[in-house]
């Protein structure tokens, strides 16, 4: 309910549509983890030096995902970003709307008290563009 508190979102909206779907988000990107694999493609024809090409894919976490969590739906947008990140095990830097930032700070703490390890998320606050400034600049995170 510190939406309601913090954007003034009524409590029923919260209540019935915020939470209840934040939930279903978070079931359907668990029910993902074991079904992120990689695979061998069998390939039909021959290789020019008389063997078969072997092809496969491969899934790997991208590395750091920087989410930007706006205002009018702080957690369900967070959930919506943190879900497939943790899913497929990336590590994230969260960072609400500086009119909105409660209930993204409790969401912080509630992940490392469901035992997600340290630094897998993190949250920043801030005004305007300051802070998401050096993640949009490092060229690691400009894929």
């Amino acid at each position: 309910m510190l939406d309601s508190i913090d954007s003034g979102k009524p409590i029923n909206e919260m209540r019935y549509f915020d939470i209840p779907f934040s939930v279903d988000v978070l079931r359907y990107y668990a029910g993902w983890t074991t079904k992120i694999t990689g695979e061998t493609i069998p390939i039909s024809y021959p290789a020019s030096h008389g063997g078969r090409f072997h092809a496969y894919t491969l899934k790997e976490p991208v590395g750091v995902v920087a989410a930007i969590v706006p205002w009018n739906l702080p957690l369900l947008m967070a959930i919506k970003k943190l879900a497939p990140v943790l899913a497929t095990g990336c590590t994230v830097v969260l960072k609400p709307a500086e009119q909105t930032p409660i209930s993204i700070a409790l969401l912080a703490q509630l992940t490392a008290e469901a035992g997600i390890p340290a630094g897998v998320v993190n949250y920043v606050t801030g005004f305007g563009e300051t802070p998401a400034r050096p993640s949009s600049s490092t060229p690691a995170w400009t894929r």
